[in-house]
């Protein structure tokens, strides 16, 4: 699915750029660009030089800057950066701060993308950007310098300094800090919640494309981007109220939940005055942002947000003739409780009976819906062994273990299984799946209604589901 409808109102990049036209006037574009069967001009998205060619063309035509962008360094993506500038632009005139805009961009990158989009923007704005990498420090001051912006922007080595932003902040306020922090734990394999198919078929990190071209500092640090955003409000509890709003964007659900309660419990606590959060999108990437205040006079809960329709929910008309159990609202969901139960083994679902709908709540971090086909087998092979008499115990030696052999563990270790599961709730920001699933009347007619949830990682999880019942209630 493509979010870019999902963009910021005033994001230009909501309409694609033509091609064809950026080919004709730029010649190095025109270097990577290709024409289909049907003469449509694209780019290799594969292709890090394409990707580079274009943010920088896109820079030149639509914010006349000039930027260089080394090879081994990370190649932003203009639209989702822009997302997120357009979005404090928002804070900002919420907050009613309008003047002597004065903003931290932690780690800034080679082309300083931040300050740069962000000053063109608001020419009276002013920034400090800092960087670690010697080769990332030496392109960003030379992009500030060919864009002559040395008087609004200064580039500032953070390298050998133990704190992230707090040492910039002695005598002095800011109206806002912005980051995006590296996604990765230890390697660049460190999962994501988009999963993305090679060519060779291979399974890997939805942005495997973007992270082949960025250095070590820009793609890694200790413990992933949430240990570095943690460190932030660490230190943002030092500084308070020396900055106005602090935000961050982030790549990853999981991390954004995560932070997203921790924000909550210092509201309740009041350790804090109020934050905020939004999406971004681009293309079919999705991030999200967080902004947080010490100062009572920002009422962040009450900031604009980027406005995204929500997704039709999933519907499946059920045939009156149906085998499995008799066509009424009741048997359905009892045979759905029991596939989940006994077949996908799902334990963390709640089941509400109301008068005339039945309505599921579902998490699961295993997909059990999935392979059906090769369980049929292995249930059928498994019988048809039964059946020559062979010894069960002879049968598990060849190390496939019958499919129901947990039936025979007892209510007991079911009971352990229920409890250890809600445990793991207590603890799980983000599941594989979650979901809701409505059993109702159309009509004369009986649907099921699907929706994913805000804890499920992608919403493939819930097509998925939905089809395995699908397959089940004939």
């Amino acid at each position: 699915m493509a979010f870019n409808q999902f963009m910021h109102p005033r994001n230009i990049y909501r309409q694609k750029p033509v091609y064809e036209q950026l080919a004709r006037e730029y010649s190095d574009f025109a270097n990577h660009v290709y024409r289909d069967e049907k003469g449509k001009v694209h780019i290799d998205y594969g292709d890090i030089g394409a990707l580079r060619s274009l943010t920088q063309t896109l820079l030149k035509k639509d914010f006349h800057l000039n930027v260089q962008i080394p090879e081994q360094r990370l190649v932003p993506t203009l639209p989702m950066r822009l997302n997120y500038i357009l979005w404090i632009e928002d804070l900002l005139e919420h907050c009613r701060l309008c003047y002597q805009i004065k903003a931290i961009d932690i780690g800034t990158g080679s082309c300083a993308i931040f300050p740069l989009l962000a000053t063109t923007l608001n020419p009276e704005w002013r920034f400090i950007a800092t960087e670690i990498d010697p080769i990332n420090l030496d392109y960003a001051n030379k992009n500030v310098q060919n864009n002559n912006l040395n008087n609004r922007i200064t580039i500032y080595d953070n390298h050998n300094i133990d704190t992230i932003f707090k040492h910039l902040v002695q005598n002095c306020h800011f109206t806002f800090v912005m980051t995006n922090p590296p996604f990765f734990d230890d390697t660049f394999n460190d999962s994501f919640e988009d999963i993305a198919t090679k060519p060779n078929g291979h399974k890997t990190s939805f942005h495997w494309r973007k992270m082949n071209s960025a250095s070590t500092d820009e793609a890694i640090c200790d413990g992933g981007e949430l240990a570095f955003i943690k460190r932030i409000m660490d230190e943002s509890f030092q500084t308070k109220k020396s900055i106005d709003l602090y935000t961050v964007m982030i790549g990853r659900k999981k991390t954004f939940l995560e932070l997203k309660c921790l924000l909550k419990d210092m509201i309740e606590n009041k350790t804090l005055a109020s934050f905020a959060h939004t999406e971004l999108c681009q293309g079919n990437t999705k991030r999200w942002a967080l902004a947080w205040t010490f100062d009572d006079r920002y009422q962040l809960a009450n900031s604009p947000k980027i406005i995204h329709l929500k997704s039709k929910p999933l519907i499946h008309y059920l045939n009156p003739n149906m085998k499995c159990c008799d066509y009424d609202i009741q048997s359905i969901g009892n045979f759905i409780e029991n596939l989940l139960l006994n077949d996908l083994h799902i334990e963390q679902f709640q089941m509400i009976k109301l008068n005339k709908r039945i309505e599921f709540d579902i998490k699961s971090n295993e997909a059990n819906w999935k392979n059906q086909r090769r369980k049929r087998r292995e249930k059928l092979l498994q019988e048809s062994m039964k059946t020559m008499h062979i010894d069960t115990d002879v049968f598990i030696a060849t190390g496939k273990r019958p499919l129901d052999n947990d039936q025979n563990n007892g209510d007991g270790q079911n009971l352990k299984k229920f409890s250890q599961s809600n445990e793991l709730c207590k603890v799980n920001l983000t599941y594989l799946l979650h979901c809701s699933l409505i059993i109702k009347r159309d009509k004369q007619d009986i649907v099921i209604k699907m929706e994913t949830k805000e804890m499920s990682q992608n919403k493939s999880a819930t097509y998925e589901l939905l089809q395995y019942f699908k397959n089940k209630l004939t």
